[in-house]
């Protein structure tokens, strides 16, 4: 049996699960009953569990090393049915990439369990990522990445255009909904006037909803509020600047009311300019109390997840550059490229595994964790290129053409 040390970069499953995934360049160490045992310093014994695809067993194990998620579990074995085990802590001190919405804190949230409806959230300390903007934003190198002190989103507009609130007849009544409106729309929703308020309908195959939404210093709220009862509302809501927000009374004859953070409310339309968010996505914050500034951190440490994602595929392509195709390849041979990232042997075999697939098909598996690169990076991102340009031009077609009319051979 080898005595390769062999690295394994720990997820948020691994920490919460206390199991690792039996990844393809794990699978010649893992015995062919259901336990194995691990050594550990000091002479400590881990005794593991193999079932479904995972190793069980680490959560003592993690909990007592302080491990964080990019923190690596070093993997020697030694017998048939043991291994010697280490971790490997990420550097704590590289500098952030920052996001270009909330100002990074001391603190960061990590979303334990989330479904449509429920957020549990718990608090640990900040981590920050390794990867450049240019990485994690393309062409950001170009702009300014700190975003201005949002405008108060309820100050009129001098000249708004004709929208679903024209018709409310006064244009003094236009103005001060227009940004609210605008705001909502451009995440999704569709919205209508209701009373001297707004109207939010999401409409899915499932999980379709109405929101009423009041504005706090124009709106009469309770007219709005009981309008949106009576329009079946799932939601109740009050949009108010932070600093009014505290003058809001949530607890009405009509129930308990969420809370809209105008402020807030402008952060999430910087983040919609980077990453899709949706009103599926929304709906856990109006059954939690609303949009507020605080509670977009949950939505912040998902965007930096993806990040993360982003970041570690793009070192990867590029790491990809140092290789003459046709070649054969290991994730080890990339890792090499790639030293001081924090990017480990499973990250990479993910982004290989991917490029082994359409769209891309730039590498073949070929087993024993050997991949054939057969092509250099820039015939494979021009090929790339050229069939996302192909799927564009169907899509843009006049007339609608059946997905499995034509192949798209780009």
């Amino acid at each position: 049996m080898s005595a390769k040390q062999m690295r394994y970069t720990l997820t948020r499953l691994c920490l919460d699960t206390g199991s690792i995934a039996i990844l393809k360049y794990l699978e010649p160490f893992i015995p062919t009953e259901s336990t194995l045992s691990a050594a550990l310093d000091g002479g400590r014994e881990l005794n593991l569990d193999i079932r479904n695809g995972r190793v069980y067993g680490f959560t003592d194990f993690f909990a007592q090393q302080k491990v964080s998620v990019n923190d690596a579990l070093m993997i020697t074995p030694l017998e048939s049915n043991r291994w010697q085990l280490e971790i490997a802590q990420k550097a704590r001190a590289i500098p952030a990439a920052t996001l270009p919405v909330v100002a990074a804190a001391a603190m960061e949230s990590i979303i334990e369990d989330e479904s449509t409806h429920i957020r549990v959230v718990r608090k640990q300390p900040a981590t920050v990522s390794p990867y450049p903007n240019g990485i994690l934003y393309p062409g950001s190198e170009k702009t300014e990445n700190k975003i201005e002190a949002p405008t108060q989103i309820s100050k009129p507009e001098p000249a708004p255009q004709p929208t679903a609130l024209s018709k409310i007849s006064s244009p003094k009544t236009i103005s001060p909904l227009e940004p609210l409106l605008r705001s909502f729309s451009n995440l999704g929703y569709l919205v209508s006037p209701l009373e001297t308020g707004l109207q939010l309908e999401v409409r899915l195959p499932r999980g379709t909803h109405k929101i009423a939404v009041a504005l706090e210093g124009f709106s009469d709220i309770s007219a709005v509020l009981k309008a949106g009862r009576l329009q079946g509302a799932k939601y109740l809501a009050v949009a108010a600047s932070a600093d009014r927000m505290n003058f809001v009374d949530t607890a009405t004859a009509f129930g308990n009311i969420a809370r809209v953070e105008l402020e807030a409310l402008s952060t999430l339309e910087k983040l919609q300019e980077h990453f899709a968010l949706t009103p599926l996505e929304l709906e856990g914050y109006w059954n939690a109390g609303g949009i507020r500034q605080e509670s977009l951190e949950s939505i912040q440490h998902s965007i930096n997840q993806r990040l993360e994602t982003r970041g570690e595929f793009s070192f990867v392509m590029l790491a990809l550059r140092h290789f003459s195709a046709p070649c054969l390849i290991t994730p080890e041979d990339i890792v090499a490229k790639l030293p001081g990232s924090g990017i480990g042997t499973s990250n990479v075999l993910q982004v290989l595994e991917t490029l082994s697939k359409a769209p891309f098909m730039m590498v073949t598996p070929l087993g024993m964790g050997e991949y054939h690169l057969k092509m250099n990076l820039e015939r494979g991102l021009e090929e790339l290129s050229s069939y996302v340009s192909s799927v564009k031009m169907r899509i843009g077609a006049t007339a609608p053409v059946k997905a499995d009319n034509t192949l798209i051979r780009a």
